[in-house]
């Protein structure tokens, strides 16, 4: 049985003219033409929601809110903190030890007096002795057998006076003052005095 010939299916291709538009003359197939070719029925036209409620204005307000004078101050208490906390960190450990770990004491001098007239330090901890004067006139601090110590440091506007022993004594001028940095290395009572004539002052430092 032969078969029937293949069908033979033709395609063709509208080709629509396009036409320029000059000045404002309105094109072929634009809005209004879409418009009035596509008209709605009454029935299927539907009507746009609107509200009953209050008109609410979302735009910019006229003035400008006065600027709370508190919303900084946060900021810089932060800042100020931070910069704290990095100055802290950045201290090396062993000098903040060494602050902690020494001992002040204060003696004052006033009218040739020695105040306290005795005092109490502890062996082998490191201690700041400060002596000030606020006399009008020179004073002395001699205690040789005190500060016979590898670590004494001195500070101040003293002057101190060394023989072969080590440290003699330091002479402290008006509203001066001296500062002996050492760590007690023995027990006992140890008397201490000022040599300029006429002074007779004396004192003692007890180390427990």
């Amino acid at each position: 049985m032969r078969g029937s010939p293949p069908a033979i299916i033709r395609l063709y291709r509208r080709r629509t003219p396009f036409r320029r538009v000059y000045g404002d003359t309105t094109p072929y197939g634009s809005l209004p033409e879409l418009r009035s070719l596509h008209r709605l029925s009454p029935t299927h036209r539907h009507a746009l929601p609107t509200s009953s409620g209050p008109t609410v204005d979302v735009g910019r307000p006229e003035k400008y809110a006065p600027r709370d004078p508190r919303c900084g101050q946060c900021t810089v208490k932060d800042t100020l903190w931070v910069i704290g906390l990095a100055l802290v960190l950045a201290t090396p450990t062993a000098t903040l030890s060494t602050e902690f770990e020494m001992e002040p004491v204060t003696i004052e001098i006033r009218s040739r007096i020695f105040i306290p007239q005795q005092i109490h330090l502890h062996q082998g901890r490191k201690t700041v002795l400060r002596f000030r004067n606020h006399d009008t006139e020179l004073h002395t601090v001699v205690a040789k057998e005190l500060f016979l110590s590898d670590d004494l440091n001195l500070a101040g506007n003293g002057a101190p006076e060394f023989g072969p022993e080590g440290l003699k004594k330091v002479i402290i001028p008006p509203d001066g003052l001296i500062e002996f940095q050492f760590t007690p290395a023995r027990t006992g009572t140890f008397s201490y005095l000022c040599d300029m004539p006429g002074h007779n002052m004396q004192a003692v430092i007890v180390v427990e």
